[in-house]
């Protein structure tokens, strides 16, 4: 099950790629943000953790944008800029990693 694969209590019997897709699916988040204004941009990942890893991404070229994230509660960030990012010009990766 998908519960056995996050615990990883069972050594004996394989994942089918759905159930893998799943367990990575559960403990990961994915989204973009800005909106050309705001500085200050709160991200809802529901991994239910303190526990993540955030890494923000530039949009147009790959690159690592740096920001301030504050871990608001298990379930939100927020992510604070210098300047306000464009229209979604900022990719958040974040993994739940406990």
């Amino acid at each position: 099950t998908t519960a056995e694969a996050i615990a990883g209590t069972d050594a004996l019997r394989a994942m089918t790629p759905a159930r893998a897709k799943e367990a990575i699916d559960a403990r990961s988040f994915a989204g973009d943000i800005g909106n050309g204004s705001a500085t200050t941009i709160p991200v809802d990942h529901n991994l239910g953790s303190f526990d993540v890893i955030v890494q923000l991404v530039d949009n147009t070229n790959s690159s690592t944008v740096f920001a301030d994230v504050i871990r608001v509660s298990a379930n939100q960030l927020e992510v604070s800029f210098g300047n306000p990012p464009a229209t979604n010009e900022v990719r958040v990766l974040v993994y739940k990693i406990a």
